[in-house]
């Protein structure tokens, strides 16, 4: 029996509900329109992007497929930790500081004990990271950015 789409969705909003932690489609959606009223169209390049794409920080990991596009538009500087790596670093979060989720998706393998066959339940969670802006105790080497100059021809 093929499951319907819209059926899949609302048990995954029903779980959502009753555990109390936001459905990760519902943090990507609420994300996208909070950046489109604040007048961010999130899907154009930024020309100040200086730095390149978003990465984390501790491992030098560029972030891929829907962080990529999330943190791009965050306004923040494209580096990245979470609260653990910050504090592995010998410093920690500003108080009030606001993060941005990141995304996780995978595939958990089992083996099913009756049957004896391997199972794979695909799987999506969040976690937060904060911009190296709102981190305190840790002096950043950040890469250096060059600047070219621009005279227009008249």
């Amino acid at each position: 029996m093929k499951k319907n789409s819209k059926t899949a969705t609302t048990k995954a909003t029903a779980k959502a509900a009753t555990t109390n932690h936001p459905d990760v489609y519902q943090i990507v959606t609420d994300r996208i329109i909070a950046a489109l009223e604040g007048g961010i169209i999130p899907w154009r390049k930024p020309w100040n992007a200086v730095y390149g794409l978003p990465r984390n920080y501790a491992t030098g990991r560029v972030y891929s497929g829907i962080n990529l596009f999330l943190l791009h538009f965050s306004g923040a500087l494209p580096f990245f930790m979470t609260f653990k790596q910050a504090l592995a670093l010998g410093g920690n979060v500003r108080k009030g500081a606001k993060g941005h989720h990141v995304i996780y998706y995978s595939i958990a393998k089992r083996e099913n004990k009756e049957t004896g066959k391997e199972e794979k339940m695909p799987f999506l969670k969040y976690y937060t990271v904060f911009s190296v802006e709102d981190i305190e105790g840790i002096e950043f080497k950040l890469p250096e950015v060059k600047t070219y100059g621009f005279t227009p021809a008249r």
